[in-house]
């Protein structure tokens, strides 16, 4: 079969990610072999392909099922997003119901009625689910003759393009009689990955695809309320010119050792021992974002949101108003992937909005994930503030002192080098006493200030004294 024989134009799936890495979806009229092991989402991804073409795109679909119900089906799609009956009251969606089908000959049957609904609502996208059900009931041989006699007249001659599911057990590397990767234009294959500390990751790996240039390898996808998405490592050729506005951080002194304020867009790290104040600091860069009335997002790993709401409270603060434009959310460390909580903040920015973000407590992230998985979330977290124009910092545990900070600060070393502004706390001793104590890293386009100051903390806010 050669690229020459069908049209090289583009039909998106409607996943992000995926049609990114693939420079525009699948082409058209094309067969998809999507293989995977049980759970790893391959109804999911094929359901999304023919909801965004029918809904988004205008292309009527056609869904066989030799695997679950109508009704199941709609119910659990309908839970990601995806109103499949809304869509067939349209007349843009059919689905084809054949979970009870074990015989040969009532295959055959489905599969005429498959081709009947193909033509009936002139169906431009087409998933068979799965084709296990052909491939352990009939010879090879009845295999290839359906592959090329049925599907190829449906993509190539009727112009649809056709996703195939294949169930793919464990530890096998061909798919039913291993024909059908070899006769398909496009082969992807999901899997289920064990992590050593955190909860499994679905990986996509695209195998080979006819008339796209694209660089293969594997990438991490999440399941969620809006259906699915393929996390795609964001790129370095980007570049920004960091604004001339300042914002205050909400700290008395720190705006001093930065030029009077922080540079609005800027992607900041703070690290420090756990008791040094890091967390207050984060909070109220933020509380300064909404009473100034700007949208600002704490997002945390390390207490319950209303804990932060009560010491907010308890600081003097009037909870009432600043909840209009001050969002807090406590996630669970290790309850989600890398890909998975890279997703979580672009949901905060399509929901929010946020013009301030603080992501504090990424030390407990760091255990669960790799270190390559770990500053490959650090590039991401900037790359999404910076395309959005949030002012941000991350926040993590670190047991450093100046002296020794790049010796002793490990992967939040390599952090604060993808940082533009970079502050760290500490612990010093004066006479019998410890104290508190800031200074100013990095501060990217600022004059700053990089002699050390004094942390106090009082009534729950931080104040600063610089020494001369």
């Amino acid at each position: 079969m050669s690229e020459g024989r069908f049209n090289l134009e583009s039909v998106p799936t409607g996943i992000p990610g995926f049609d990114l890495i693939t420079n525009g979806g699948f082409v058209r009229n094309s067969i998809i072999l999507l293989a995977g092991n049980p759970g790893t989402g391959k109804s999911t991804f094929a359901a999304k392909f023919v909801h965004e073409g029918a809904s988004r795109y205008g292309e009527p679909g056609v869904y066989l099922s030799f695997a679950e119900s109508k009704r199941e089906f709609y119910s659990y799609m309908s839970q990601l997003g995806m109103n499949f009956e809304d869509l067939e009251k349209k007349g843009l969606f059919h689905f084809i119901e054949a979970f009870t089908v074990s015989e040969k000959s009532s295959i055959e049957t489905i599969i005429e009625e498959m081709l009947e609904k193909v033509e009936e609502v002139g169906a431009k996208r087409l998933v068979v689910d799965s084709i296990t059900a052909i491939t352990d009931l009939f010879s090879p041989a009845e295999v290839r003759a359906f592959f090329h006699n049925t599907l190829y007249r449906i993509s190539k001659e009727l112009g649809v393009t056709t996703i195939m599911i294949a169930d793919l057990p464990v530890g096998e590397e061909s798919v039913g009689h291993g024909v059908e990767e070899f006769i398909t234009d496009a082969l992807i294959r999901l899997e289920l990955v064990e992590t050593p500390i955190g909860p499994p990751k679905r990986m996509m790996e695209i195998i080979k695809m006819r008339g796209r240039p694209i660089g293969f390898g594997k990438y991490e996808f999440v399941i969620y309320e809006r259906g699915i998405d393929i996390y795609v490592p964001m790129g370095w050729k980007y570049r920004w010119k960091l604004s001339e506005e300042r914002i205050s951080t909400g700290v008395d002194g720190l705006d001093e050792l930065i030029s009077g304020g922080i540079r609005k867009g800027s992607f900041g790290l703070i690290l420090g021992p756990s008791g040094t104040g890091k967390s207050l600091i984060g909070l109220n860069f933020l509380l300064e974002g909404a009473r100034a009335k700007e949208t600002s997002v704490l997002l945390t790993f390390q207490d319950s949101f209303e804990q932060i709401w009560a010491f907010i409270e308890e600081m003097g603060y009037q909870v009432d108003e600043l909840k209009k434009y001050l969002i807090i959310i406590s996630l669970q460390p290790g309850r989600l992937t890398s890909g998975a909580l890279i997703e979580a903040i672009k949901w905060i920015f399509d929901k929010y909005s946020p013009e301030r973000l603080v992501i504090d407590g990424i030390d407990s992230i760091r255990r669960v994930y790799e270190e390559e998985e770990f500053i490959e979330f650090t590039r991401s977290a900037k790359f999404i503030c910076k395309r959005k124009g949030a002012t941000a910092f991350l926040i993590g545990a670190a047991e450093v002192h100046p002296r020794d900070l790049f010796s002793r600060a490990g992967i939040m070393g390599s952090s604060l080098e993808i940082a533009e502004l970079g502050i760290l706390l500490y612990f010093d001793k004066e006479g019998d006493k410890w104290v508190r104590k800031l200074v100013v890293i990095k501060a990217k386009g600022s004059d700053h200030e990089t002699r050390e100051a004094k942390l106090e903390i009082k009534g729950g806010r931080p104040y600063l004294w610089v020494r001369g």
